[in-house]
């Protein structure tokens, strides 16, 4: 399947499952709005950090921001809530044969559930558009792989938590080694995210 299609099915999907799963009720389909900051933290074959440390990925982590809508079920899964959000981030690739960035546009398809008291925990599918930058690259960075032009389409898997309907910790899984570009790494690239927001009710 050619990868734009892939994403306006996932978009469309989510839209029809926001509009299928609501009742007929006054407030209408969208409970809920949702904008914020964060930064996005990356680990991959151009993480720069062999040695995997903690602080060296947080150090080397980028803005993100992202704005959504949710739906509320009500009744006996009131705890239950689905929503579609944008985001944009950046994840910095850097090594001896490369220096750039990849920027990120997904529209995410989330499903969440308050386990307790402030506390809930979300998991979805998300389309990613990505395009790749390079301030720096060898001769060889496209030959090895390491430098890949042009934009591409990843599917990725967000799970996390959020606190009290603002604080979100999470990370976005991928099926595939391919979100830098490059593929041979020993394991599949990686998304980190913490993030800071406000929601406000729609809700009269």
């Amino acid at each position: 399947m050619h990868p734009k299609s892939l994403f306006a099915g996932a978009l469309l999907f989510a839209v029809a499952a926001l509009i299928g799963t609501s009742p007929v009720r006054a407030q209408g389909i969208v409970d809920g709005f949702q904008f914020g900051i964060g930064l996005s933290m990356y680990g991959g074959d151009l993480d720069g950090n062999p040695n995997s440390d903690l602080p060296s990925y947080v150090g080397s982590s980028r803005l993100l921001v992202y704005a959504g809508a949710d739906h509320e079920f009500g009744g006996r899964m009131s705890d239950l809530r689905f929503g579609l959000e944008v985001s944009f981030a950046q994840i910095k690739g850097s090594n001896a044969l490369v220096d750039g960035k990849h920027s990120m546009l997904t529209t995410d398809a989330l499903l969440s559930y308050r386990v307790f008291g402030p506390v809930a925990l979300y998991a979805g599918v998300g389309a990613s558009m990505i395009s790749p930058s390079y301030a720096r690259q060898t001769p060889n960075a496209v030959l090895d792989g390491w430098a890949v032009e042009g934009t591409h389409m990843k599917v990725m898997f967000p799970i996390g938590v959020i606190l009290q309907d603002a604080v979100r910790i999470g990370f976005r899984l991928s099926p595939s080694d391919q979100i830098d570009g490059y593929v041979g790494g020993s394991s599949n690239d990686i998304l980190g995210r913490l993030s800071v927001g406000y929601r406000f009710s729609s809700k009269k």
